[in-house]
């Protein structure tokens, strides 16, 4: 199997349906973009900031920027941090007795290094990214874009790994964020003190697959103390499974990335056979967001892993997540 570094010109388009394409866009100028704040008549609006690098998404959240889920950063920085701290895609290929690594969406890291084609394509109201490795004979694609009129605010993101060739795959993915925002952690205290308040970091609802983030209290100098009901929220499912459940959530980054705390790989899953963690830190430490999954791929057949990423009013919020019990 060769392993050949791609690296084409951007093309840019209009395709059939309208959308606006950028071909190997990780090679173009770099731009930024909002996906429009709209939540029909009973929804929660959320800002969604994008930039044409790595899996693009580089900031959402509700309100404002204090309210972020994904920390804000503006433009020049997100070109630089995008592809590190924004979404992430961890795949082993296994084939007979031979396993690949492979991170697509990125160039230049570790598991980047193959015959691929990148394209960005963007509408009014989403964003999709597809990755083609034709080494392994694989797709994979991500979909963005936000819920409408519903009691929460959510940016759902669809990944569908499919395969082109006549080969059975086992496919072990991490999917998601390598770090998520506790609600109630504002801008000026991520940039300035972001150690200092990790002291009042909390997950919850971990047992039941749909983590819970919040700080504990609100952070500030005043002798009353004020706990926090709202929290943000993340969870992942298989939407062909039959029992609806959850997949596995992993909240404490080392679990994934161990020493490499720059996220330029994720060593402890790259170091040899990856055992989902029995327990977790879920206090006093920035958290993950990523969901775990292993399954099989026949020849010429896809599978979809869908994720909610969002803000809810308090924890125990019926409309999304009780999903931890069906």
């Amino acid at each position: 199997m060769s392993q050949k570094k791609t690296s084409l010109s951007p093309v840019y388009k209009l395709n059939g349906n309208g959308h606006f394409v950028i071909e190997n866009y990780n090679q173009s100028k770099p731009f930024s973009n909002f996906f429009p704040g709209i939540a029909g008549i009973w929804g929660i609006p959320m800002w969604v900031f994008y930039v044409n690098r790595g899996q693009c998404i580089a900031g959402f959240g509700i309100e404002s920027k204090d309210k972020a889920i994904m920390e804000f950063q503006p433009a020049n920085k997100s070109y630089r941090m995008a592809s590190l701290q924004g979404f992430r895609t961890f795949i082993k290929v296994t084939s007979g007795a031979k396993t690949v690594y492979w991170e697509p969406f990125q160039n230049h890291l570790e598991g980047t290094h193959f015959k691929k084609a990148q394209a960005l394509s963007m509408s009014p109201h989403d964003l999709t990214i597809r990755e083609i490795n034709e080494d392994l004979r694989l797709t994979a694609e991500v979909n963005y874009f936000t819920l409408p009129d519903e009691s929460y605010a959510a940016l759902v993101r669809r990944v569908t790994i499919r395969n082109n060739s006549s080969k059975k795959y086992g496919i072990e993915m991490i999917d998601g964020l390598p770090v998520i925002m506790p609600y109630g952690l504002t801008d000026w205290a991520s940039k300035h003190m972001s150690r200092t308040v990790e002291a009042w970091v909390k997950v919850r609802n971990l047992k039941r697959k749909a983590p819970y983030y919040q700080m504990n209290v609100e952070i500030n100098d005043k002798p009353e103390v004020k706990h926090i009901k709202e929290g943000n929220f993340f969870f992942s499912f298989d939407p062909q499974a039959k029992d609806g459940a959850l997949l596995d959530p992993i909240v404490e980054t080392s679990s994934i990335f161990g020493a490499a705390n720059d996220f330029s790989a994720p060593a402890r899953y790259r170091a040899g056979d990856f055992q989902y963690p029995k327990q977790q830190q879920t206090s006093n430490r920035t958290p993950s967001a990523m969901s775990y999954a292993r399954f099989k791929l026949a020849a010429r057949s896809e599978k979809q892993i869908v994720s909610l990423f969002g803000y809810a009013h308090d924890e125990g919020e019926r409309c999304i997540l009780d999903k931890g019990d069906k």
